[in-house]
């Protein structure tokens, strides 16, 4: 079901074709679905990405890959751990402070 990537004023109409063109053996899985996630204790809102600009964790990916590597040792001491959390929090403040100023984003470096 891809009930999660359209809008959400879409979600019940379609809940409810796909009801009337789905065999009888998938029933017990669409009440569940209908139970609850459609009109269930989970909102809509909270598993729609319909209007999400980022869909997957590629960005936390990229941003362990690259904390990663900077690090000099697979299992660095404290003490460069701790210095390096102290540049990279240095280097989203001047991210930040260029953003503010109205720069463009830093370009992503392409592989």
């Amino acid at each position: 079901m891809a009930l999660s990537l359209m809008p959400i004023e879409q979600v019940h109409s379609q809940f409810q074709r796909l009801e009337t063109i789905t065999s009888a053996a998938l029933s017990d899985l669409l009440l569940y679905f209908k139970n609850q996630w459609v009109h269930g204790v989970v909102p809509i809102s909270m598993w729609n990405f319909f209007d999400v600009i980022y869909r997957t964790n590629n960005i936390s990916e990229a941003h362990n890959l690259r904390f990663s590597s900077r690090l000099s040792k697979k299992h660095p001491n404290i003490w460069c751990f701790i210095q390096l959390i102290q540049s990279e929090h240095v280097r989203f403040e001047h991210i930040l402070i260029q953003l503010e100023a109205g720069t463009s984003p830093p370009k992503q470096s392409k592989k």
